[in-house]
């Protein structure tokens, strides 16, 4: 992994700021000479900042990463992540370069990479749904604390549930179910930040948003979760449940691939 944030020395002012989890941070991907749905990660970012009363000085964002990029052409592709750190004081304030940093990790090429995972189903530890849960802070000690007890126990990720037993997402995902080739997934007025690459999948494809109870899993055919850099994954386990591989997946896959050929072709933001 790569880090850069302009100082020379890291500012002390922002080390409490780390360690109560004030900033906010947005992921994507780089492949293919192109910095995926760009336009959308950036638009989440800066309404993001307005809520905390925060902006951006006049810079061009796009380019400031493509610069560190050209630094590590020997890798094709990789995961971007922007922190931004600042106190929740709710003060006006200009964040600048100076601002940000910048954590560049090279990406496994994809042939080698698996589009299946397995998932637990874990009790969400917010009883109700707070502003904080509509933007990627970076206090994610909840998620990655129950997404590592979850591998240990041999599963890729966990898939939260509320106390009245509706899906959620995952730790660091969103979710999908299908029943009847209908696709499913949860309504964001449950209390989780709605991905860029759900947005997409809801925009391009017919997608009902419903609740999907935990006890009822079993009534559905396939389940698949979808993130910026892992894109979508089929999910073949749900604790002790494994649906039939479904066809109905792959042919999303097909479409999925299409609309990203539409973004790389400029006909889509």
């Amino acid at each position: 992994m790569f880090v850069y944030f302009n100082q020379q020395s890291a500012n002390p002012e922002i080390i409490p700021l780390l360690t109560t989890g004030q900033g906010i941070f947005e992921t994507v991907q780089y492949s293919e000479n192109t910095l995926w749905f760009w336009e959308r990660h950036e638009k989440r970012l800066r309404k993001s900042l307005n809520f905390f009363n925060a902006q951006l000085a006049e810079f061009d964002l796009k380019k400031f990463i493509f610069d560190k990029i050209k630094r590590h052409s020997q890798f094709n592709s990789f995961k971007i992540k922007l922190s931004f750190i600042f106190p929740f004081d709710q003060k006006e304030r200009l964040l600048g370069e100076d601002s940000i940093i910048i954590q560049i990790e090279p990406l496994p090429d994809s042939e080698n990479d698996t589009n299946k995972i397995k998932l637990k189903a874990v009790p969400s530890p917010y009883l109700h749904p707070n502003a904080l849960r509509l933007h990627k802070t970076i206090n994610y000690g909840f998620s990655l604390y129950h997404k590592q007890q979850a591998i240990e126990e041999g599963y890729d990720n966990i898939v939260y549930y509320d106390h009245q037993g509706n899906i959620l997402e995952a730790a660091t995902a969103n979710f999908f179910a299908i029943k009847n080739n209908v696709i499913y997934t949860p309504p964001v007025s449950l209390g989780f930040l709605p991905g860029i690459i759900r947005g997409l999948i809801i925009e391009h494809f017919d997608v009902k948003e419903e609740n999907i109870h935990f006890k009822e899993l079993a009534e559905y055919d396939c389940f698949f979760t979808t993130g910026s850099v892992q894109e979508l994954k089929e999910a073949v386990q749900i604790d002790s449940l494994k649906p039939q591989a479904s066809s109905r997946f792959r042919e999303i896959l097909v479409k999925w691939d299409k609309v990203k050929q539409m973004y790389k072709d400029g006909l889509l933001k």
